[in-house]
């Protein structure tokens, strides 16, 4: 004995496709010359940083005696970096 299935009753509907997502409202970038321009503030600050670094290690090779001071400066210097990355607003 064959068994065969019970054709559809009713009208038979398409599968159903999921709606495209919707693009989300976008900030532009910034400009190519304010980029660029950010990129080499941030390269001469860096610049910066790494001198003052080399002089704080002659200074510390010269004159040890200073070392309370170097520290001091370079606890005020870490403290405001943190604080000015805490204030940054996105």
């Amino acid at each position: 004995m064959t068994t065969h299935p019970n054709p559809p009753t009713g009208p038979t509907q398409p599968p159903a496709t999921p709606a495209a997502p919707q693009p989300g409202p976008t900030t532009p970038g910034p400009a190519p010359a304010e980029a660029s321009l950010r990129r080499l503030v941030i390269g001469v600050l860096a610049g910066l940083v790494v001198l003052a670094a080399l002089f704080a290690f002659y200074v510390l090779l010269e004159h040890p005696k200073a070392l309370p001071a170097l520290a001091g400066v370079s606890a005020l210097f870490t403290i405001g970096g943190f604080a000015l990355l805490a204030n940054r607003r996105p």
